[in-house]
């Protein structure tokens, strides 16, 4: 298994505009924090990665956002169930 294929990094952004923005540039955005995601604790990763291929694979997961107060928390979740979790460092 390729270490690096199971980590990405997953940037938050925020905006003072009224609308929702899917991409960084449909407007003036600002970069609120950096969540470096390892999938690799993930069943189906693990199943997967294990079974050599020549033509990759896919796996399903999902990132929640968790607003309470001042803390911001981002969580991994597979199967409804959470597999991991982290409270972010703003960069504000």
């Amino acid at each position: 298994m390729v270490t690096t294929d199971r980590i990405f990094v997953a940037t938050m952004y925020t905006s003072d505009a009224d609308k929702i923005m899917r991409y960084t540039d449909e407007g003036e955005t600002v970069e609120l924090c950096k969540w470096t995601v390892d999938i690799g604790s993930l069943p189906s990763f693990q199943e997967n990665a294990s079974m050599p291929t020549q033509n990759g694979f896919y796996t399903d997961f999902e990132l929640g956002l968790e607003l309470d107060g001042a803390e911001v928390r981002g969580i991994l979740l597979y199967e409804e169930r959470e597999w991991g979790r982290v409270v972010f460092d703003m960069l504000y």
